[in-house]
């Protein structure tokens, strides 16, 4: 996984960090991976999930898939109608899992899960940045999308004064400052700040954030100013 979220909280409880991250870390020659037979396949390998310890189902990643199929049944209503509804069922299929089985109506929250040996389904209940992202959805039920807002503007959680972090402030493992090995436990990363805009878009919420903090858009702006200066000058 290139963005590191294997080693995210959310994963905690299935890969018990960090007891098992320097394996993470090890070249993948040293593991015995065949690159080339890896970048051929054209599906994933047919394994049981449970005969791997990584079992994780990260919510913005199942969020992500499921705006995808709608955008491209957006892309593909211009020129075949029959291929966009394919589209749109598959995204609405999805939708309906995920909130089927990551959505808790008493705290009006999503939650990771994951698979533990015995095969039986946990919740692990972190609030971390993919939590937000069923803001993507298009089904998502309104209190949630509410709680979402209300998360982004509250100081104890994700309403820092810059952009979101990966972490909610709430949470013990939070750490802003990127003076450790294992990813996605404080510092912000732009592009899920990208996908939070589009979510808030989406549902017309705007940025629900403090009054004296200038809007998302505007932080976001100033980072790929930043970036782009950085990388100018190299």
């Amino acid at each position: 996984m290139e963005t590191g979220l294997q080693s995210s909280h959310q994963t905690r409880p299935a890969i018990q960090f960090p007891a098992r991250y320097s394996s993470l870390k090890a070249p993948s020659h040293a593991l015995g991976w065949n690159q080339k037979a890896i970048l051929e396949r054209k599906r994933a390998p047919k394994l049981s999930p449970f005969k791997s310890w990584f079992r994780v189902q990260d919510i913005a990643v199942n969020c992500v898939y499921a705006s995808g199929w709608g955008i491209l049944g957006d892309l593909s209503a211009t020129f075949d109608p029959a291929l966009a509804e394919e589209c749109y069922t598959n995204q609405k299929v999805a939708e309906q899992a995920i909130i089927q089985h990551m959505y808790d109506p008493q705290t009006k929250l999503f939650t990771h899960l994951w698979h533990a040996k015995d095969g039986s389904q946990q919740r692990h209940p972190v609030k971390t940045i993919q939590t937000l992202f069923p803001l993507l959805l298009d089904s998502i039920p309104l209190e949630a999308v509410d709680e979402i807002v209300r998360l982004l503007g509250d100081e104890n959680e994700f309403g820092t004064q810059y952009m979101v972090p990966t972490v909610a402030k709430s949470e013990k493992e939070y750490n802003p400052v990127a003076n450790t090995l294992l990813l996605w436990r404080g510092p912000v990363w732009g592009f899920t700040n990208w996908f939070l805009m589009y979510g808030l878009e989406k549902h017309g919420k705007g940025y629900p954030f403090q009054p004296r903090c200038p809007s998302l858009r505007k932080y976001y702006m100033l980072f790929l100013r930043s970036l782009a200066s950085t990388l100018a000058n190299m």
